[in-house]
């Protein structure tokens, strides 16, 4: 089975995982989480709290993915751990069973195509320090962008869910109390929005659960089943 939720925030909002207790799960299921995972943090490096904490989420019964979001800490997200093969699309492995998926890929899960976008503007960007509460990297560049667009592609424009943290530029202003700004990433959503064929899209960043339409949900403290229905 596959299931989806919002942001974690690293502690803040972590406590919905242990809400989740469908029984007899394994490491064969998946939960995926729509951006802003935020246990890869401390611009200082690693820390004794942060390995304690994804040895925790690794000690789940499922398998933990997450796309990134615009609270990461890049520098280290992207440097600290290799880049892997998994289910046809590259991913960071934070654990064995905790892991990024990766911008602009495609994966094979459970025979359903996913394709990944993380990322998103801070609007609060103005109250962080760059380079230790805030990072540049927190929308994609051009080569991440280029990576989409060639593997939508190579797959005719034809998914089954895209994962993405924020929302296309048309769908950000349907957002009730709508104050989130637009951006070249949310230009390029909106570009796959209107030309790939998709099912589902599922998002976070915005704090609330909301269906935008029949096609795309935001999530926030929900955690719902992957099942081609949006209820």
């Amino acid at each position: 089975m596959i299931y989806v939720t919002g942001d974690l925030h690293g502690e803040i909002d972590v406590g919905k995982l242990d809400d989740f207790n469908i029984p007899d799960l394994t490491k064969d299921d998946m939960l995926i989480i729509c951006g802003d995972f935020g246990f890869v943090w401390d611009y200082r490096g690693p820390s004794g709290y942060e390995k304690r904490w994804l040895d925790y989420l690794e000690q789940k019964p499922y398998t933990i993915l997450f796309v990134d979001g615009n609270h990461e800490n890049f520098n280290r997200l992207n440097k600290e751990f290799p880049i892997v093969k998994w289910h046809g699309g590259n991913v960071h492995k934070l654990r064995e069973h905790v892991i990024h998926l990766m911008r602009g890929q495609l994966y094979l899960l459970e025979g359903k195509v996913f394709f990944t976008m993380g990322g998103a503007s801070s609007h609060d960007k103005i109250l962080r320090q760059p380079q230790k509460s805030w990072w540049p990297q927190e929308l994609p560049n051009s080569g991440e962008m280029y990576t989409g667009r060639r593997n939508l592609e190579i797959v005719n424009r034809k998914v089954d869910y895209i994962i993405t943290h924020c929302l296309p530029t048309s769908l950000q202003r349907k957002v009730p109390k709508f104050g989130y700004d637009t951006n070249r990433l949310t230009d390029y959503l909106d570009e796959i929005y209107k030309n790939v064929d998709f099912s589902h899209w599922y998002c976070g960043h915005y704090h609330m659960n909301y269906k935008i339409n029949d096609k795309v949900e935001i999530l926030y403290q929900r955690i719902k089943k992957i099942d081609g229905i949006i209820d």
